[in-house]
């Protein structure tokens, strides 16, 4: 497995970074042209490349967002699991009418609903047996009052959580490869301050305020 890539800085914000960033390069074009006769690197192209690293970085979903996104994800398959449980505890009156014995409940699923209720890889395995005998015994469900469409719907609600727990578990591996992606950018904006912070004591090793005026984010920052 890949290491894990690091911020290069710490003790602040990637927000306050960024802002940091924006500043500095407004800073920069004011005095671009001391820069330039330093270091001809660093021209407009630096500057538009400055601006294209600060934009990508600024549209990387932050890890709060993330995490709220699979937070979303969770409820809807909780909502999926409660109505599954919700439409079996609604059909045990049917089931219990048309079959009194419990050998034939328990086909049902009435033994195995506790486990299903406290994990979710069960959910799917017991809606499909629970699916499969409500067929297979349906004509006596229907002459005690139960019906095709409640049938159905039992397909239907394990299909539904089905898709929710895909969904969900998929948001969470999409996790480390956004937290990736948002670290790369966001370094690569901290390159280009450390560039021009190391190039302003040059440029500006007459001017105390100047050179002060360039420090990076995190120096200025107290925590």
């Amino acid at each position: 497995m890949a290491d894990k890539i690091m911020r290069l800085f710490n003790g602040i914000t990637n927000d306050k970074m960024l802002t940091g960033a924006e500043t500095m390069r407004d800073l920069f074009e004011k005095d671009q042209s001391l820069f330039e006769a330093f270091d001809s690197s660093l021209n407009d192209a630096f500057k538009s490349d400055w601006d294209n690293k600060i934009d990508a970085a600024r549209g990387e979903p932050s890890d709060e967002t993330v995490t709220n996104g699979i937070e979303e994800f969770s409820a809807v398959v909780q909502d999926a699991w409660e109505a599954c449980k919700i439409h079996f505890e609604d059909s045990k009156y049917f089931i219990e009418k048309a079959f009194p014995d419990n050998a034939t409940q328990h086909g049902f699923g009435f033994k195995g609903i506790r486990a299903m209720s406290r994990n979710q890889d069960k959910v799917i395995p017991f809606m499909d047996q629970f699916h499969g005998m409500a067929e297979k015994n349906k004509v006596a469900l229907l002459a005690n009052g139960y019906t095709q469409a409640k049938i159905d719907a039992i397909e239907t609600l394990a299909e539904t959580f089905r898709n929710a727990q895909r969904l969900q578990e998929n948001e969470k591996k999409d996790r480390p490869l956004k937290t990736k992606n948002r670290v790369e950018k966001i370094n690569a904006v901290w390159k280009m301050l450390q560039k021009v912070n190391r190039a302003s004591k040059r440029v500006f090793k007459n001017d105390f305020a100047k050179r002060k005026a360039y420090l990076l984010p995190r120096i200025n920052e107290k925590k």
